[in-house]
Formats: C-alpha cells, structure tokens, sequence
C-alpha cells in the first residue's frame, strides 16, 4: 500500500470514527459550550480569560460561550471582589448535572469500548494516539 492510499484510508476511518454517534458527542463535548462547561466543572471558579488559555479560545469567543451559558441558566458570572472589571464563572446546578450526565454516557461508553477491545489493544492505542498527538502538535499552525 502506497503513502496516498494509506493518507486515505486514515482519513476515511477517522471520518467514520466522527459520524458515528457515540464518538461524534464526545468530540462534540471536546468543543464550545460542553469544553467550557467542563472546564469550569474541573476547577470550579474561572474567568474568560483562564478559559482562553486553557481551551485555545480567543478572550471574545470565551466571553460569548459564557453569556450564552448564563442565559440557558448552567453558569453565573459574578464580579470579582479584588477587581470589578473581572467577572467570575462558576457552575450552577443545572450545569453540574449536565456535565455529570455526560460523563456518565463517556464513561460507559468507554468501559463497553474497552472491554471488546482488550487491555492490551487499548495500551496500543494509547500509543498510536500519543505519538499522532505529538505528531500533530509539531505541524500545528500558530
């Protein structure tokens, strides 16, 4: 098998791997809102600001994802008290449980996944993932 048709076959599983529903939600949660929510989730209070930095948001589209989450009643955005131009996100309930439910579905998805899979073709996936992961991170544009 030739380099273009190995390219190919690569792209075309990993396409099948983003259509297929299971998998599809979980890039999904990796993005947007459900990134920022989960963000929020693992270090309970932040600003637009840490969010862009942790998720590779622009501060704009932090801010937005943010007042869009307020409006649909998952976060509350409250002013700092040391600097009044600073707000603040932490989750509210409804947040919580919307993070907690997807977590949920990710992780029996995964345990299912796991278990078809085996233990010793799931470490060399980690492998293959790690070494795509470094590979892509040299060839990331700036």
């Amino acid at each position: 098998m030739g380099n273009d048709e190995l390219r190919d076959n690569i792209i075309d599983r990993l396409k099948k791997l983003n259509d297929l529903e299971p998998l599809a939600k979980l890039f999904e949660s990796m993005q947007g809102e459900d990134a920022v929510l989960s963000y929020i989730f693992e270090v309970e209070k932040t600003t637009p600001s840490e969010i862009s930095l942790a998720l590779d948001f622009s501060k704009a589209r932090s801010t937005a994802i943010l007042k869009s989450l307020e409006k649909k009643s998952l976060v509350k955005l409250t002013k700092a008290r040391d600097d009044k131009r600073k707000h603040l996100a932490t989750l509210t309930k409804e947040g919580i449980a919307r993070v907690e439910k997807k977590a949920i579905k990710a992780t029996a998805f995964f345990d299912d996944y796991l278990a078809e899979l085996g233990e010793s073709e799931g470490k060399k996936l980690i492998k293959l993932l790690d070494k795509s992961i470094n590979i892509a991170r040299k060839h990331r544009e700036t």
